[in-house]
């Protein structure tokens, strides 16, 4: 019997599914395997598809300081194609991994300057096309 309430307390307490829980509160919905939406403890809130009490699939984060990821979502990280709109109305589309601009994507600054190329942590690397508001284009880089 007390092998049983062990086994029992490990299923409960001893998943990721519940250590996520204790960081986050689902407002509405399924947030563990359907559509819902979560407040995490540190103010973000996520809308969207759950798997196994962690964001996963489509879906939206809006951060505590107003910034905001709408996309591809996967263990929790924005990862996949996506839109990052930065408080001062910076744009980053395109491929996120560990939730930054990490492959192919655009920088677009409030002007409208576009900086499109290869990114890896949110900073682009290689060859970048620069497109001013205008519809002017310099390239640039390796």
């Amino acid at each position: 019997m007390v092998r049983i309430f062990v086994v029992f307390l490990f299923l409960l307490f001893g998943t990721g599914q519940w250590a996520l829980a204790k960081d986050g509160r689902c407002l509405s919905g399924n947030c563990v395997d359907g559509q819902g939406i979560m407040k995490f403890a540190d103010g973000c809130r996520y809308m969207g598809r759950f798997r196994a009490g962690r964001p996963d699939g489509q879906g939206s984060f809006v951060f505590p300081d107003r910034s905001r990821y709408e996309g591809e979502v996967r263990d929790g990280q924005p990862c996949g194609q996506g839109k990052q709109t930065l408080v001062d109305g910076t744009v980053l589309q395109g491929e996120f991994r560990d939730g930054k601009l990490n492959g192919q994507g655009s920088k677009i600054l409030p002007d409208g300057t576009r900086y499109s190329g290869e990114y890896r942590n949110n900073e682009p690397v290689g060859k970048i096309v620069l497109t001013m508001p205008d519809g002017q284009q310099l390239q640039g880089g390796k």
